[in-house]
């Protein structure tokens, strides 16, 4: 349908890494031709680089003397990550980038979901430095920095746009590095507004939060949480929900059998166990997706956890006040249970701030 002789419009509809020939972008050509020398420009990223070769899939990679309007096929970019060539962003050539709009529905992603990996064995930290960055020059959705913790040590906080995403970069750290890290509980950004300057700062997790007294309000993200279920499990799937700081929109029935129930959730709700939650409440025949729609106050608290007096940093963590004594609770109790048996008796506490609201002694 495009035309050949207008500026080159190409569509970037995946990219992958090439060892040889830098980042290769998987193109649909709608407007124009490209060709192998030309300089291109990516008119959202605003990078620019000379093509090293085009060509088409039949199905492996195919060199070609161009590509032309219509027709699908790869260009070797030359760039070094796929960081600069995302997936829904517009090609076009340097000369004629001031005459070329975007293609539209080019969306920007940003990680949703924040989980640290730490290396079991601390020698094993540049090597894990390694595996990351080869993982993150084929994955642009996939961020991480250095961070540390006293009862962890070293290792690296990661971002991923969900759960999913989370498993798939941890199983290919196995097959591919054959590296096993440890994994903390994943969290999500929360937003703080201080109470005397109005600032307004991201918190990654609980051992970053100031002190009560200066905060003004925290946010935390809130998403639009569609659910299909089979109409016979409804009555499990609204149990389910209460069960969850959800706020109920809309019942619609997609047939006879089916119906889509929409709410407004957390997502710190819906991120940890809520997958597996539903598919035991309706026999796996539910399935469920959402998407981010801004954030919102609550009334949230650090709650942190004692063993004999002494806070450990890698167990707090920041929690609906309303939740923070059967959070506090079940957490005590499962380290009762997991912490072997001393010689005199060890005081398990969950705290919030200097108030302990919850006990059990080992």
């Amino acid at each position: 349908k495009g035309d050949e002789k207008k500026p080159l419009q190409a569509l970037i509809f995946d990219s992958k890494y090439d060892s040889y020939k830098g980042v290769l972008a998987y193109a649909r050509i709608i407007n124009g031709t490209v060709s192998r020398e030309d300089e291109l420009f990516m008119t959202e990223n605003k990078n620019e680089s000379t093509v090293i070769e085009v060509g088409h899939f039949k199905p492996q990679l195919n060199a070609s003397e161009n590509l032309k309007a219509g027709e699908i096929g790869y260009i070797a970019t030359g760039f070094k990550s796929v960081v600069n060539c995302r997936v829904g962003d517009t090609i076009t050539l340097s000369k004629t980038k001031n005459d070329v709009q975007s293609l539209p529905g080019y969306k920007e992603v940003s990680p949703m979901v924040y989980a640290s990996f730490y290396p079991v064995e601390g020698d094993d930290y540049n090597f894990m430095r390694d595996a990351l960055d080869k993982l993150k020059l084929n994955d642009a959705a996939f961020a991480f920095e250095p961070e540390s913790n006293k009862a962890l040590g070293r290792g690296f906080r990661c971002g991923f746009l969900g759960l999913l995403h989370l498993e798939i970069i941890h199983e290919r750290l196995k097959r591919e590095f054959n590296f096993f890290p440890t994994i903390t509980t994943p969290s999500v950004v929360y937003r703080v507004r201080y109470a005397n300057t109005n600032k307004i700062e991201n918190i990654y997790s609980a051992s970053e939060m100031p002190d009560p007294s200066a905060i003004e309000e925290i946010s935390e993200p809130f998403v639009k949480l569609d659910i299909v279920t089979p109409s016979i499990y409804l009555g499990q799937v609204m149990e389910l929900m209460g069960s969850v700081r959800s706020i109920y929109k809309n019942t619609e029935y997609i047939d006879e059998e089916r119906v889509l129930l929409s709410f407004e959730a957390p997502l710190m709700d819906v991120i940890i166990n809520f997958h597996d939650n539903l598919k035991s409440a309706t026999s796996g025949f539910a399935s469920m997706s959402y998407e981010l729609i801004g954030y919102r106050p609550y009334d949230l608290i650090r709650l942190d956890i004692l063993v004999a007096g002494e806070k450990i940093e890698a167990f707090s963590r920041i929690v609906p006040k309303e939740k923070a004594f059967s959070e506090g609770k079940a957490t005590v109790e499962k380290l009762k249970d997991s912490i072997p048996r001393q010689n005199f008796s060890v005081a398990l506490q969950a705290a919030v701030g200097a108030k302990v609201i919850a006990r059990e002694t080992i």
